[in-house]
């Protein structure tokens, strides 16, 4: 539906050497005729089809990088938009600071028109990155970073198994391994999230299909870097805030085995506490008799766990310097 003036974003960088490459998922619509002509009037826009399993994102986005022929990559939703400078304000900082993986810019959010709510999707914090995000606290969006093409082959890409959070997966991937980067969350915002609820990927309508993918995110998290994370006090307290945070997704859709079996899974590997453990299963406990249903409950489990000290910073910030 928007996948018109994403392109069109595109086309009208100030910054001329581009090229786009778009994969089509099976779309059913009329995007493939939009961009099939859009294609063949821009010499610099390289359109592909999903040529393998599984569908989704990941996929799409690994054939793209597959098939990039420049050193540099940035991804965008169909239904984000970039600013013109984008390319020219993210070559500036790669030309100052070469030696990083990527490098990281500020997103807005909007609704209808691009300075509509003037909310950053995220800013900097005193806190450490990686922290922010085991707690699930974004600190970066798909489109906010300039990769090197080199940089996200030695990460292998996307993890194609992933029907969501393959975004979460990927950074936090990239901070483990060490891949040297910057942020610019300081800067003017060069990239725009369109905030609606038509054509999404990530669809909040349906939950337990979206905890489908940060079931497996903790579960990959927490076993492939469990030495690193066992060895860290804080990083096994914002796991506890995230299984939290994920355990209380379920029991409001009335799942209650599946987040023990996620608690129980991570104790075995990064090892949360006793009395953390302790607290996420008799939530889930006191949950599945109804007790979630009583005034105050929610209030109360916020108060035990000190959820108001661990704050999400989506969109709580705003960009007040409109162009």
């Amino acid at each position: 539906m928007f996948i018109r003036e994403t392109i069109l974003s595109v086309q009208n960088q100030t910054y001329p050497d581009w090229e786009l490459i778009i994969v089509d998922d099976g779309s059913t619509d009329n995007s493939l005729s939009i961009l099939q002509e859009l294609s063949a009037n821009e010499s610099r826009i390289k359109l592909f089809k999903r040529d393998r399993e599984p569908k989704g994102a990941p996929t799409c986005r690994n054939i793209g990088i597959e098939n990039a022929r420049g050193d540099y990559i940035i991804f965008l939703d169909s239904d984000d938009l970039m600013a013109p400078y984008c390319l020219q304000q993210r070559g500036k900082y790669i030309s100052e600071f070469p030696d990083n993986d990527f490098w990281v810019f500020p997103m807005l959010i909007f609704m209808e028109h691009i300075w509509d709510t003037g909310r950053l999707t995220n800013h900097t914090t005193s806190e450490n990155d990686v922290y922010r995000f085991l707690r699930s606290d974004i600190v970066w969006t798909i489109s906010c970073p300039i990769w090197k093409k080199s940089a996200l082959m030695r990460l292998n890409g996307f993890d194609e198994s992933f029907p969501n959070c393959q975004d979460h997966d990927l950074h936090l991937r990239a901070i483990f391994e060490g891949l040297r980067y910057m942020k610019f969350l300081e800067e003017k915002p060069d990239t725009f999230y369109r905030k609606h609820d038509l054509d999404k990927i990530y669809e909040p309508m349906k939950p337990l299909k979206v905890l489908i993918g940060v079931n497996k995110l903790l579960k990959k998290t927490t076993s492939t870097y469990s030495g690193v994370i066992k060895n860290d006090q804080r990083m096994k307290k914002n796991i506890f805030l995230f299984l939290f945070d994920t355990s209380r997704k379920y029991t409001r859709n009335q799942a209650f085995q599946e987040p023990r079996e996620l608690i129980d899974f991570v104790k075995r590997q990064a090892g949360i506490t006793k009395w953390g453990y302790f607290r996420l299963k008799a939530y889930i406990f006191l949950s599945s008799i109804g007790l979630n249903r009583i005034r105050g409950y929610e209030r109360l489990w916020n108060l035990l766990i000190s959820r108001k000290a661990y704050p999400k910073t989506w969109g709580s910030k705003r960009y007040t310097t409109e162009e």
